[in-house]
């Protein structure tokens, strides 16, 4: 999964666990972050790459400095609940 800055002149993607980006006109990658599960990203006006981490929920990272802040936190559906009660 990609993810163009609102510029147009970076692209985010995931690499094994670590969120890289890269300017689409060549050059080294950079690493925003390691150590991270990302099933999905989008690429905020302001620098934040919002993305969903499986068990966690949303959280967004700092395309600058890599700093993580978590949003939400995912938790069970209640149709799951049901089954695993009724079972």
């Amino acid at each position: 999964m990609i993810s163009f800055s609102p510029d147009g002149r970076w692209v985010a993607y995931l690499d094994n666990d670590k969120l890289m980006k890269i300017p689409v006109s060549g050059g080294a990658p950079v690493e925003v972050v390691d150590g991270v599960l990302v099933t999905g990203n989008f690429w905020t006006q302001q620098d934040w790459l919002m993305v969903t981490t499986p068990g966690f929920g949303l959280a967004r990272v700092s395309v600058e400095d890599g700093r993580t802040e978590q949003l939400t936190i995912a938790q069970e559906s209640n149709i799951l609940n049901r089954r695993h009660q009724s079972g």
